[in-house]
């Protein structure tokens, strides 16, 4: 639902840039002095700046729509072009400001700014496609990791093992890496639970609390199975 939100205010952007030439809705053109803006190429950047919009507003539209539909992988590289779309614009516009000005500052700025949100975004990807850390110990299971939670023993009222999970509602307050799911997941017919899964991968593992459950498995469906049988041991 966000996704298709943020798609659609960006498409009325690109629109308002490419069909109207609201110029004045270009961050940074609109406070410019007259003096300097006489100095910009103010179609060729309308133009860029409503092309950028509406390729942002595509891309949130097919990742909302693959998401729906279970194709998260699409939906994560649709996500993921976004970043060096907005790297490549953000140099590309420069071209239409004629004004002088001091490039070598203003690449430098950019890097500043740019480099820290790229290490961000691959730590938040290296973070959401590790795998869930199990261990345990006498009085309870212990997942780890940045949704991880400790589950004491007898709090749990059934653990399960299946071949395939109700469909994926929504996200409530988690990482969506592809198919890489971790924290707080609505599911049909289930409610709100903790995810630790790769949903394309069977089986999964059902522990199902006193008033949560949670759900989790591994690249290896050995490993998997094993998890199973050795919490099963242990209850």
């Amino acid at each position: 639902m966000i996704s298709y939100l943020i798609a659609g205010l960006f498409i009325i952007l690109g629109v308002c840039l490419r069909v109207f030439k609201w110029d004045f809705l270009i961050a940074g053109f609109n406070t410019m002095s007259q003096e300097k803006k006489k100095n910009v190429d103010r179609v060729g950047l309308t133009r860029a700046m409503g092309n950028f919009c509406l390729a942002i507003g595509g891309l949130m539209m097919i990742s909302g729509i693959a998401t729906t539909y279970g194709y998260r992988l699409l939906a994560l590289l649709g996500y993921l072009t976004i970043f060096p779309l907005t790297v490549f614009i953000l140099f590309y516009v420069q071209r239409f400001d004629h004004n002088p000005r001091n490039k070598k500052l203003e690449t430098r700025i950019a890097l500043i700014i740019l480099i820290p949100v790229g290490l961000l975004l691959g730590a938040l990807f290296f973070v959401g496609t590790r795998e869930a850390q199990v261990s345990f110990t006498e009085d309870r299971i212990s997942i780890g990791g940045i949704y991880g939670r400790d589950i004491q023993y007898d709090h749990i009222e059934n653990v399960e093992l299946v071949e395939e999970i109700p469909k994926i509602e929504r996200k409530i307050g988690g990482m969506d890496v592809g198919y890489n799911l971790r924290g707080n997941f609505q599911l049909e017919d289930m409610g709100r639970g903790r995810l630790f899964i790769h949903s394309n991968l069977s089986p999964y593992i059902i522990i199902h609390t006193e008033n949560q459950y949670f759900i989790l498995n591994f690249r290896d469906p050995e490993q998997t199975k094993s998890v199973y049988q050795e919490l099963n041991e242990q209850l």
